[in-house]
């Protein structure tokens, strides 16, 4: 079996991500937009950074976080879809295939929430 030192163990990867695309459907009023779950995957997340910004006369928290999955080339994720895990929506913001070696997957994320 090979060593891949740069990949997340398995053991670590202990999250179940739901990654969701966003879907509309038109009605009498316009458009509806639904979510729906397209891979359900184990990864990990990692806090990176979190901020307090003030925008439009409120306070709101931007936190950032890495998401790492195992590399699956049947799996088309893009920056336009979202990660649910826990209750906790992330929102993608890049995805980055470390040195192109098809093993592991890192993705940026964040999650805005507005702070009382």
């Amino acid at each position: 079996m090979a060593n891949y030192p740069d990949v997340t163990p398995a053991g670590k990867l202990n999250k179940r991500l739901h990654f969701q695309s966003k879907s509309g459907t038109p009605n009498s009023f316009g458009e509806v937009t639904t979510w729906v779950t397209y891979a359900t995957l184990w990864g990990s997340i990692d806090a990176l950074r979190g901020q307090l910004l003030y925008q439009t006369n409120e306070f709101i928290e931007s936190s950032t976080y890495t998401i790492k999955i195992r590399y699956n080339p049947s799996l088309n994720i893009g920056v336009n879809d979202r990660i649910v895990c826990d209750g906790q929506t992330f929102l993608i913001k890049s995805l980055l295939d470390k040195n192109m070696q098809h093993r592991e997957i890192q993705i940026l994320a964040s999650v805005l929430n507005e702070v009382m």
